[in-house]
């Protein structure tokens, strides 16, 4: 599962250039690469050889994350489309705020106040918690019929029941409640951070960001953790971080590389734009 679930970088790769029309140049194709081939050779050096091989699952694993990576580019275009209508309504404020100066005699020219405005758009960006509402309250009425959906399907027990049982343990149990909020803090936070990335930056470096999560783990494992304990980390799981970092910075480089460009061509600069006659 874990191995089919570096699938989500390639669909979203797919998903950008069909909805965004995104074009990414010869260095983020690169990082790409380089991130999810570092992935993959993380999760192999970290297996230990016991799980099923089963091709229709590995298949069905992998392009269930089509799923993720579509409902993120989504989130990106909404970000992008707001972004947009803020810059076309900073751009038409010039002619009433010219009227206005030139009323009070002010000596500021037209291109200084446009100037402002459109950088005030450029500002001003749609909030990730206006955002991470709306993803909340669509997964609160959709989530809830379609596990018990699931359950119903892959177990013979009834639902209703079992779910009535599971909401007397979060009641009744020890330390249920106090688990439950530290677990749902912690999602949110998560939630949260991966819409930032992906306002700030892209649906894709949020997912090539995610790809960190695998060597980070290892990272962590020679700590004494309870229940599980701890775990030696080979220096092949230490490079690779490195590797993947590198990887991830470099394609945040070519993400503002591309930004100063005015339109570049797929896998520039190997495919350069051609100048155009004044």
């Amino acid at each position: 599962y874990a191995l089919m679930n570096q699938a989500i970088v390639p669909f979203t790769v797919v998903c950008s250039m069909i909805m965004l029309k995104a074009r990414y140049t010869f260095l983020e194709i690169s990082a790409i690469i380089v991130v999810g081939a570092a992935a993959v050779c993380c999760i192999l050096s970290s297996t230990d050889g016991e799980g099923e091989d089963n091709a229709f699952w590995a298949v069905f694993a992998a392009v269930t994350t089509s799923f993720a990576a579509f409902s993120f580019v989504c989130k990106e275009l909404a970000f992008s489309e707001y972004a947009s209508s803020r810059r076309e309504e900073f751009s038409a404020l010039p002619s009433d705020s010219d009227m206005s100066v030139t009323d009070q005699g002010s000596s500021a020219s037209p291109d200084d106040v446009q100037s402002h405005a459109s950088q005030d758009g450029e500002t001003e960006r749609l909030d990730i918690f206006v955002v991470g509402a709306g993803v909340a309250i669509i997964g609160l009425v959709v989530v809830t019929p379609i596990s018990m959906i699931n359950e119903s399907l892959t177990s013979r027990d009834p639902v209703l029941p079992a779910m009535c049982d599971g909401f007397r343990c979060l009641i009744e149990c020890d330390h249920a409640i106090a688990a439950y909020a530290v677990a749902a803090v912690v999602n949110l936070c998560f939630n949260l951070s991966m819409l930032f990335l992906t306002g700030a930056g892209s649906a894709l470096l949020t997912f090539l960001s995610l790809k960190l999560a695998v060597p980070l783990v290892a990272l962590l494992s020679p700590l004494p953790w309870p229940i599980i304990g701890a775990k030696s980390v080979s220096a092949v799981q230490w490079s690779l971080l490195m590797v993947m970092l590198t990887a991830i910075g470099a394609f945040r480089y070519g993400n503002l590389q591309k930004e100063r460009l005015q339109e570049p061509r797929c896998c520039w600069p190997c495919c350069r734009t051609q100048s155009k006659p004044n």
